[in-house]
């Protein structure tokens, strides 16, 4: 099984070769992947993009006022059944 940063960074590679220019950030407890689309991103670009993503755990995409948009990929670095988070009130699932 591929590590999170492994994960994040093949995301990285893939969304390069897509054109984009993707950013890596190391968080406490996730590591999130995010790119700009640069201007008049093709139909083809887009699509190698989110093919980038099929492996993630969240992802999404932000638009700004100018129609700028980005795209986001977050990969937990524990399984959701070990995380708080999925838990909930100290209960284990």
């Amino acid at each position: 099984m591929s590590t999170p940063a492994s994960r994040a960074r093949e995301m990285a590679e893939c969304l390069t070769a897509a054109g984009f220019s993707p950013t890596v950030q190391d968080h406490e407890d996730h590591i999130r992947v995010e790119a700009k689309a640069p201007d008049g991103t093709s139909e083809e670009s887009w699509m190698a993009a989110l093919r980038a993503l099929t492996s993630v755990d969240r992802l999404g995409q932000d638009e700004d006022d100018s129609g700028n948009k980005t795209v986001w990929a977050v990969v937990f670095k524990e399984t959701p059944a070990t995380a708080p988070a999925a838990r909930g009130r100290g209960r284990q699932l």
